[in-house]
């Protein structure tokens, strides 16, 4: 049989799945950002004017006032668009696309790493149709950014494990200083993340060491000398990641005289922990969504009266008034706690302005169904890769099926650095304040997990039935 032209070859590439999802995922998110009235119209979070104002005064901020109120680097891109004369529907309508198209490919990718094969491209149809994705690529807001950043440092640091490679170890901890400029919250990941690159290169714990290949889970922790290399690999992402944060706190420090690296992160803890939003919760009967603007107005009030100026002195006081609320309160406290993971976690959208109309109610009910069925998915396929029994996926390195436990550390880090993300998020927003769309930037995280649990189910269901069309 004649071997294949290189336009045959190009041919059956193009027709794969993965690239079918591709161009599906430029379709969706182009008709969404340009096909939907309304895009880029809000500048909800001022992410345009601070954008705005770089250009026009070469200030972060307002006019010639420094701000650092918001983190830096979405704001900073917005400016490169916004120099090229675009409007904000094609400039960053643009820049979104390209993120987003770009996060269906990593998750794919992602998928293919932790031994999906020919099924990664699920991860990328799940993560192309995700709602809050979705919703959120017309808007400026930095969800469609942080989603791209995330998925593409654990991407990042699985093929700087496989190919051990010095720059690539930098460019994952880049990317994890990144993350964090693009939402101050992912400043917790960046220790979390370092840890688990010692961890996976630990010498008891790869598929090279044949005591350590088969020891389950306690594997990957338990017992021996660490290799000295993890330590290596593991500085040089905290570099990587000090690199791009230190010129970001060195700057606040210049300006406000402390050097700022989590924005308003007191304002944020306030927020969710303040008398009003206590008193809500408490209230019998309560419906809707809280409305801040009262608590704004008196938080305004307060800084008035406390004398506070300048932005480092007005998170003090905002942190120092959440925990006196929250040591005034710690039953409730607990109770929003909880509320917020619920929130965080939560299917069913908020009801917004207009949401009695039919198609805004079953939207919502559509929405609320995608998730539930996708959630459920990613817990087994979290259980099927740690367990590694009834899903036996196969090790991608080393070309042979192991289950996980035993799978070599380029496996092991893109599965540390995708299920601590999601962790460490959830963490931080059980105190900051949150709503359903924080969670959005480990959302292709999410699909990978859903995309092995589908699979892992799949295989399952097919073994029972060729089991029973065989008796």
């Amino acid at each position: 049989m004649p071997p294949k032209s290189n336009s045959q070859r190009m041919n059956v590439r193009l027709r794969s799945p993965a690239a079918v999802v591709l161009i599906a995922a430029v379709a969706i998110r182009a008709g969404v950002i340009w096909g939907v009235p309304g895009g880029f119209a809000k500048d909800i979070d001022s992410y345009a004017a601070v954008a705005d104002n770089l250009v026009r005064h070469g200030v972060f901020g307002y006019g010639e006032r420094a701000t650092a109120f918001r983190p830096p680097l979405y704001p900073i891109l917005l400016a490169g668009v916004r120099a090229t004369g675009l409007s904000w529907t094609w400039g960053a309508g643009g820049l979104h696309l390209i993120l987003g198209v770009a996060t269906v490919a990593l998750a794919i990718s992602l998928a293919r790493r932790l031994g999906l094969g020919e099924g990664a491209w699920l991860a990328g149809l799940l993560t192309a149709c995700d709602p809050l994705l979705l919703f959120h690529s017309r808007l400026l807001m930095t969800e469609t950014l942080s989603a791209a950043l995330v998925t593409a440092a654990a991407w990042t640091a699985a093929e700087a494990e496989h190919r051990d490679a010095a720059v690539a170890w930098f460019c994952a901890g880049v990317l994890l200083g990144w993350n964090a400029l693009a939402r101050s919250t992912f400043l917790a990941w960046i220790p979390v993340a370092v840890v688990l690159i010692v961890l996976a290169g630990s010498g008891t714990g790869t598929a090279a060491s044949p005591s350590g290949a088969g020891r389950g889970h306690g594997a990957w922790l338990a017992g021996g000398s660490l290799d000295r290399r993890a330590w290596r690999r593991a500085f040089l992402a905290a570099l990587g990641a000090a690199a791009v944060l230190l010129p970001w706190g060195i700057r606040n420090a210049v300006i406000f005289g402390s050097p700022v690296f989590a924005t308003h992160g007191g304002y944020a803890l306030y927020l969710a922990n303040n008398p009003d939003y206590y008193a809500y919760l408490l209230a019998p009967g309560r419906r809707g969504v809280w409305d801040a603007a009262e608590f704004n107005r008196r938080w305004e009030g307060e800084l008035r009266a406390a004398g506070v100026e300048g932005e480092p002195a007005a998170d003090r006081l905002a942190y120092d008034l959440a925990w006196r609320t929250i040591a005034a309160q710690p039953g409730t406290f607990f109770r929003a706690c909880l509320g917020r993971l619920a929130s965080f976690w939560g299917v069913l959208p908020s009801v917004g302005d207009g949401n009695g109309a039919a198609f805004r109610r079953w939207a919502r009910y559509a929405v609320a169904g995608f998730y539930a069925m996708e959630m459920l998915a990613a817990v087994g396929g979290v259980w099927a890769i740690l367990r590694g029994r009834r899903a036996r996926l196969p090790n991608v390195d080393a070309g042979e099926r192991t289950p996980c436990p035993g799978c070599r550390p380029s496996q092991k880090i893109a599965l540390g650095w995708m299920v601590s993300a999601i962790v460490v998020l959830t963490l931080v927003h059980g105190f900051y304040w949150t709503n359903l769309r924080m969670r959005a930037p480990v959302m292709p995280g999410v699909a990978v997990f859903a995309a092995a649990g589908i699979a892992a189910a799949w295989r399952r269901w097919s073994r029972k039935g060729r089991l029973v069309s065989s008796r």
